[in-house]
């Protein structure tokens, strides 16, 4: 983190967005990372990026219930040709 904040000239970042999971890193190990990072100052906000929904809300839920900082962002890929989001949506009603 320290030599992509210095190559980037900042101390901080505003809002930092994990993309797509490793499926290895346990979700718990995430969110306290995340955590550890905004008690740091290194960034100000977390969120995700092109994750499954489930994901999300484990990281969310998590980070809720053991008073850490939560999630402020999630990035979903939208696509004109496959409009897979408007699919997960329709299929939840």
């Amino acid at each position: 983190m320290e030599g992509s904040l210095r190559r980037l000239g900042t101390d901080y970042i505003d809002l930092y967005l994990l993309h797509t999971g490793d499926r290895v890193t346990p979700a718990e190990e995430v969110v306290r990372t995340l955590d550890d990072l905004v008690r740091a100052g290194k960034i100000r906000y977390a969120g995700l990026s092109d994750v499954p929904a489930w994901y999300a809300a484990q990281i969310q839920t998590l980070a809720l219930a053991h008073h850490l900082q939560p999630l402020v962002n999630l990035q979903l890929q939208y696509s004109l040709l496959e409009r897979n989001i408007e699919r997960e949506y329709a299929s939840l009603a």
